[in-house]
């Protein structure tokens, strides 16, 4: 079961290769999930019906409640196929909604997202010149090959994992109050503005500050394999002193920008929960 989801798109399939990717963010990510259009799409369905289930449990907890007004039973027998479809529901049609939502993201999805971006982008790199390796750090630009993929996985497991499936549970919650009261709708839609405003602002402030940190870590990669690579020149070359000192700079500058964009998550995380 896990090979027939994990082999449901090829990281390595053929394409047109490209000196460089496009520049801004969603023509990139347009351009590196082609293979994965159909998988999304099945990713996306699978997320809103699990929300759609849970939904549906909170709905039929309070039908439950109504209908347990009577002797044990007449409530059977008035309602007990219901009852019976009801837990076929949950103890087996929901787990394999589930298993399904989980095996598509994590399985087939995850994996080879960050396959297909560490052999794609590794390509784009070695196309390139001979001189634009070396007005780099190689450790710098392997840096940016390995950090590339799991920010684009921590995107598209968001997007399905946590927005799809927030958006499908805030619908169903609201038309779950509104058969109740529409006036309880209300409250429901002021945290969602407030949320969405929230939401703006840590995306605006953290695009800036997670750019800094990330290529603020790279930049300690960069010198740090480099040192590695060049050990023989720095053992008999270089002062000590100076090479700390070199490498200390890097990673002074990598725990502040890092430490900056945390101030923006904790700043997230105090409102969202106020």
């Amino acid at each position: 079961m896990f090979r027939f989801f994990e082999n449901l798109v090829d990281p390595y399939v053929e394409y047109t290769q490209q000196d460089a990717p496009p520049k801004k963010l969603w023509p990139f990510f347009r351009v590196y999930s082609a293979p994965f259009k159909k998988v999304f799409i099945l990713t996306a369905i699978m997320s809103v019906a699990v929300a759609a289930i849970e939904i549906g449990l909170i709905y039929y907890m309070g039908r439950l409640v109504d209908l347990l007004n009577g002797s044990p039973a007449e409530v059977w027998r008035l309602y007990g196929m219901e009852f019976t479809l009801v837990a076929f529901g949950v103890l087996f049609l929901r787990p394999v909604v589930l298993a399904l939502d989980v095996l598509l993201l994590n399985n087939a999805v995850l994996p080879n997202y960050g396959a297909l971006f560490r052999w794609r982008t590794h390509r784009q790199v070695l196309r390139q010149s001979v001189g634009w390796f070396e007005d780099d750090f190689a450790g710098r630009i392997a840096n940016r090959i390995m950090q590339t993929p799991p920010a684009a996985g921590d995107v598209v497991f968001q997007v399905f994992d946590a927005i799809s499936y927030s958006l499908a549970y805030l619908i169903g919650a609201a038309i779950l109050l509104a058969t109740a009261d529409w006036q309880l709708m209300l409250p429901l839609l002021l945290w969602f503005g407030l949320y969405a405003a929230l939401t703006r602002w840590t995306v605006l402030k953290v695009a800036v500050a997670s750019k800094a940190s990330s290529d603020a870590r790279s930049l300690v990669t960069g010198r740090v394999v480099d040192t590695y690579t060049n050990i023989h020149s720095v053992k008999m070359f270089a002062h000590h002193d100076r090479e700390m000192e070199h490498a200390k700079s890097a990673i002074e500058n990598a725990r502040v920008t890092f430490q900056n964009e945390m101030r923006i998550f904790t700043v997230m995380d105090v409102c969202l929960v106020t």
